[in-house]
Formats: structure tokens, sequence, C-alpha cells
């Protein structure tokens, strides 16, 4: 696992619109966002198609295990490209009672992991603060805003556990499920934002944790695998832009500098690191949240976009048909589950959180001719 996505993943982070949505109370039943039919289906719609065909019953599984987080993406991956309705119901009903071992690891409640099901939860229309049942365990908003720190240097930091790896990434995603939960102007994002802004670097992205702000960030180095990276700065700009925070320096030149030839992105935010479509889906989510996702500074020679690079990881009519609309890893061999996960919301060109949507309840898959 080669992407700082991968790791979080195994930390029990991860997440996951058509478009930035508007903050709404937790408790309120917004109008759902309607996606209209589309034939042939788009490259996200293909890719959520994928998804759905790997769920097990109701759940997708790990090593034939039924695996929460990869199910909560799941139903984020439906809910940005408008399709899977049927499967992301059932989803999300599995979720409200399957969802404590994912979001309290170790007995401790994991802030990623709790935005992320937060996040999922506001995409279907379902109350995060009451989620599967009324008792205080179900109030996942509260559980969020709970695992704040409130004192010491990292005052403001959501999650106890230690942010080296996932600080800034794991923010951000604190700070849109409470943003769209109608706390955009609550203490505890107030703080959480000042937190954030703190740790960017000066060249504009994040580094996944400055444990001394006062210290300047190291260059991007990929040889060395350290100074800011593509998931973390993308994270932390969809979370500022949903809470309303602000930039010290330009998160567009960061990516600007980060992109490769191809157009697509890598981990670490230097040009000459090799692109993989984890880092390339999320960076289109950030450039989506900033507007620049049509901005031609992003258009490298021969017309090279970070859209064509996305595109060039997925398998289409070439494959074999379980295959097609899935999305492959640089390296790994045949389709990646996670990478698809992290693929189809860049793909659908959205930026979350996501309010409710209402989505057209079949799987699609790619219409290819017959041989």
């Amino acid at each position: 696992m080669s992407s700082f996505i991968r790791r979080a993943a195994a930390a029990g982070l991860l997440i996951f619109s058509v478009g930035l949505g508007a903050s709404v109370p937790a408790s309120a039943s917004p109008a759902p966002v309607a996606h209209a039919p589309t034939s042939p289906p788009t490259a996200a719609q293909a890719g959520a198609g994928w998804l759905g065909r790997q769920f097990t019953g109701s759940s997708v599984s790990s090593n034939g295990t039924p695996n929460p987080g990869s199910t909560a993406q799941a139903v984020l991956a439906f809910a940005a490209s408008g399709v899977g309705g049927r499967k992301a119901q059932s989803a999300i009903n599995w979720l409200k009672k399957h969802f404590e071992s994912y979001v309290r690891p170790g007995g401790v409640d994991d802030a990623g992991a709790l935005s992320t099901v937060i996040l999922a939860a506001q995409a279907t229309g379902v109350d995060p603060t009451a989620f599967g049942g009324k008792k205080a365990a179900d109030n996942l908003v509260k559980r969020l805003k709970d695992s704040q720190r409130r004192t010491g240097s990292d005052a403001g930091l959501f999650g106890s556990s230690d942010p080296s790896f996932d600080g800034a990434f794991r923010q951000g995603l604190a700070l849109m499920a409470l943003a769209n939960a109608g706390l955009k102007n609550s203490v505890s994002v107030s703080s959480g934002l000042t937190w954030l802004e703190n740790q960017q670097c000066s060249d504009g992205g994040w580094e996944s944790y400055r444990s001394d702000t006062t210290t300047a960030c190291a260059a991007p180095d990929p040889n060395t695998f350290s100074g800011p990276d593509t998931n973390s700065t993308a994270l932390a700009v969809e979370g500022l832009v949903a809470a309303g925070g602000t930039f010290n320096g330009s998160p567009q030149s960061f990516f600007e500098a980060s992109q490769n030839s191809d157009g697509g992105f890598g981990f670490i935010g230097d040009a000459s690191q090799s692109p993989d479509p984890d880092s390339t889906g999320l960076v289109i989510q950030a450039l989506v949240a900033l507007g620049d996702q049509n901005n031609p500074v992003f258009t490298q020679a021969g017309g090279a976009t970070p859209f064509t690079a996305l595109a060039s990881f997925q398998l289409g009519c070439s494959a074999a048909k379980a295959q097609r609309g899935a999305y492959v890893f640089p390296g790994v061999a045949g389709p990646n589950l996670l990478a698809t996960l992290q693929a189809v919301p860049g793909a659908a060109a959205v930026a979350f959180p996501l309010t409710a949507q209402t989505l057209q309840p079949g799987l699609p898959k790619l219409k290819c001719p017959a041989h």
C-alpha cells in the first residue's frame, strides 16, 4: 500500500457528492437531490456498478469478513455517482447495526471512522444523531464532537489517537461531517478550523501532521516519503471549504506543483511521482471544492487532465465482464476495491459533504460491443 489513503484505511479511516452540500441540521429532512437516468453510464456510474456487485448481501467484505468501513465508503460512492439506490439503502440499514466495531476500535472513538459513517448517513438522508436507535451511542455527531481535544498543543484536533499519519486527513473529514450537520458556527468547528489552518505548510499543502508548526515543512520528497502530500491536502481543503475556513497559502499552487505530466497525482506532492487513482480522485474532489476542476492550469501538454489520468486506471470493454468499471492500482493485478472506492467520487466530479441524494435504483454496467 503505497498511498496514504491505503495506510489510513488500515487504521479504520476513509471516506467520501453532486457538489458541495449545503449545511443542514442533522435532524432535518432536506429535499433529496435527484439524479436523472443516463445511458450509457458515466465512468463514475460504471465504477459504482462494479462496487455494488462486490457486495455479499448488504455489506462489502474483506478476506471474507464484513467490512463496515468499505461499506460506508461504497454508500458514498453510490451517492456521488447517483446510482445503486437499492444497494445503498440496504448498506445503510446494515451499518446501523454494525457500525460500533468500526467507529470504536480498541474501546476509543475514532474521529475519522465516525465522520465517514456520518457523511454516508447524510448522503442517504438518514439522521446521524439517532443512527440505528435513540441511545446515547447512536448520536454519532455528539460522539464526534466529544472526541475533540480541548487543551494542549493540539487543542481543536478531533480524535485522541496519535495523529502522526492521519491528523489533517481526519480533521478534514470531521469538519465536513459537522458542517453538514448544521454546526458550521459552533465552537467545535471554529476550534477545529483553527487547528487545521495552522497545520498548513508555506507551499499551500499539508503534511499528515505537524507536531511543531513553528518549524517549516520539509520539501516534498518521494524518495524519503516526506513533506506535504496530496491526500492530506485534498481532505484538508474539502474540510476547510465545507466549514468556511481560510487558507494561509494557495492550495491551488501546491496542486499545480504536484501534478504529473499525464495529468494525474501521486501521494507525495511532487510532480515526479507516478500517479495513482486514489490520490488523483481525491485531488479532483478538492479541485471541485475550490471550483478549479476545469481550470486550464491543470491541463498538461497534449490535453491531459486529472480526469483523463483517472480514466486511464479504469477497466473497460477489453477486460473480462466481471471486471469492467473497476479501477486498478499500479503494481497490483486486477480490479482494486480501495482504488475504486476512492476513484468513483472523483470521476463523478463532486466534493464532499453531500446532502440527501435520490439515487437510481440499479447498478449500471458498461455497454460494450458484442464479440
